[in-house]
């Protein structure tokens, strides 16, 4: 709420689009999404500023929005499409005014969809974005089959609430409050691979992305890495960022930010909602570190970083004396997103692409 109030023209977003191909029932879709947004109360959360202060409102006549558009018309309507939904994720949301989610189905041929949801990362994160889609699709796959879906077993949002408030007064906020001191002991300010700031003129920025994707040889060579090191590829991957990021810098004291769900409960995985949090892994090197040295080193920190994930970013970096101006969070930032990607609506299968997933 802060960091919108004080940068309006920045997009704290969240979107991604599900490609369809089939004979998809716009009308179900709706009412499977509005279903989802009852059920969590994400749909309905309006933001209410009273005497500066925010507060957050469940108000059930506040509904998600939703859009239709056909773009058959276009020369390229798929481009057409890709065009309309970037540019809409790169647009502020006005919090106060607007609603906060919206669902928009773009039609690019007779049986071909782009069903698209933006969210503001004030109300949902991409692990509840996550829940979001599956619930829906299950909501329309048994309304097609004319049977009533299973129970909802997300939480409702001032329960979560309430659980958050139970956890800052529990002895497990002490002890990760106690692990993070003991694992920043010492550490400086946060490593950086830039040495400017991001620019303060935004108009033209918009989102860029680079994709890459592993070739054979190269999939090989990652397969044959994680075999023998025994490890899983997502420590793999953070070790190669680590050891990067020493090359770079010349620090043996590499600390990385690492997203986490931070949903440590039943609930918390079954809810919607914004939990997410940001937590450091601290990896050290000398001149006697190999590569091995490394992967094991990152496996423990990841184990230990995801027992403690729910004690707060913020209260770790005032805990542990990061300064007010520091850039960041803790390091540079690897962010791993095991999503299923395929979805299934009736006998459609849908497939997920991630457009943005903060600012």
């Amino acid at each position: 709420w802060y960091a919108q109030r004080i940068r309006p023209d920045i997009p704290l977003t969240i979107a991604h689009y599900v490609e369809l191909h089939g004979d998809l029932d716009v009308g179900r879709l709706l009412y499977a999404v509005e279903r989802f947004g009852a059920e969590s109360q994400v749909g309905h959360v309006r933001l209410l500023e009273i005497d500066g202060v925010p507060h957050q409102r469940v108000d059930p006549t506040w509904r998600p929005g939703w859009g239709r558009i056909d773009l058959r018309g276009e020369s390229d309507p798929r481009a057409a499409a890709l065009a309309w939904m970037n540019a809409h994720a790169s647009t502020p949301i006005d919090m106060e005014h607007e609603p906060l989610t919206i669902n928009v189905v773009l039609r690019i041929g007779d049986r071909d969809w782009f069903w698209y949801e933006r969210g503001h990362h004030i109300v949902i994160d991409g692990y509840g974005a996550m829940n979001a889609l599956s619930r829906t699709a299950e909501i329309y796959t048994a309304v097609g089959e004319q049977r009533e879906p299973s129970v909802s077993r997300a939480a409702a949002l001032v329960d979560l609430y309430a659980d958050e408030s139970r956890y800052r007064e529990s002895s497990r906020f002490r002890a990760d409050r106690e692990y993070w001191m003991e694992q920043l002991a010492g550490v400086g300010e946060p490593m950086t691979l830039s040495s400017v700031t991001a620019a303060g003129d935004t108009h033209d920025a918009g989102r860029h992305r680079a994709t890459a994707v592993l070739d054979a040889d190269l999939d090989t060579l990652l397969t044959d890495a994680i075999t023998t090191h025994g490890s899983a590829n997502s420590a793999l991957i953070v070790a190669a960022l680590a050891a990067y990021v020493r090359s770079v810098t010349g620090d043996p004291d590499v600390v990385l930010s690492l997203p986490v769900s931070a949903r440590t409960t039943v609930a918390l995985r079954r809810s919607a909602g914004v939990v997410s949090n940001v937590v450091p892994l601290r990896l050290r090197f000398d001149e006697h570190t190999t590569v091995a040295d490394v992967v094991r080193q990152t496996e423990l920190q990841i184990t230990g970083a995801l027992r403690h994930q729910r004690y707060r970013s913020d209260d770790i970096r005032r805990d542990c004396g990061y300064s007010r101006d520091a850039r960041g969070f803790f390091g540079p930032m690897v962010n791993i997103m095991l999503f299923h990607d395929e979805l299934k609506f009736d006998d459609i299968a849908g497939q997920l692409h991630v457009l943005a997933t903060g600012p």
